[in-house]
């Protein structure tokens, strides 16, 4: 699939919900949205994510672009993008294209705390700060990281389990059985 074709389906399901009011995001949902549009950038990027009071997605502004290595990310722009969206809710995702590891830097961290009392100031709730990579995702506030291969370890199907709950299904039947 093309970059022009997934972006323009990004945006006409972008406007869709947003036309239509739907809840459709939450913090787990921005990341994933995230992962989408900066897969494949040779960049640093940084994206809001903005909600009103029912958690409907307002709209997705970068708010940043840099290199290969950092973006400048500026607290007062990202509270301005709030301010002019008129949310009351915002995620901030960007992501680590060069190294591909989410791992939060100290400068993510600091970053994050800065953004946080900006919001704050104007009374958003920063619901979650997010690094996407090649490599998986990271939660800058709680440092928890979710690593893409051992996510794929852990959901393969384990022979007769189903992948979800792990419970046990029945054997299959042989050929020529009825089950």
């Amino acid at each position: 699939m093309s970059k022009e074709l997934i972006k323009d389906a990004m945006a006409a399901l972008g406007e869709w919900m947003q036309r239509e009011g739907l809840p459709a995001f939450d913090t787990r949902a921005a990341v994933c949205d995230a992962a989408m549009r900066l897969h494949d950038s040779e960049i640093e990027v940084a994206l809001a994510y903005w909600f009103d009071g029912r958690n409907r997605l307002i709209c997705v502004d970068e708010v940043a672009r840099g290199g290969e290595t950092e973006a400048t990310i500026s607290s007062r722009h990202i509270a301005r993008r709030a301010a002019l969206a008129s949310a009351e809710m915002g995620v901030v995702v960007h992501n680590h294209p060069y190294s591909g590891d989410p791992t939060p830097s100290e400068a993510d961290k600091a970053m994050a705390d800065r953004i946080d009392q900006r919001l704050s100031a104007l009374g958003v709730l920063c619901l979650g700060h997010h690094v996407v990579a090649r490599g998986g995702f990271a939660d800058i506030r709680t440092g928890h990281i979710v690593r893409f291969d051992e996510l794929a370890e852990r959901s393969a199907p384990t022979e007769h389990r189903c992948p979800t709950c792990r419970q046990g299904w029945p054997e299959p039947a042989a050929e020529g059985e009825q089950p």
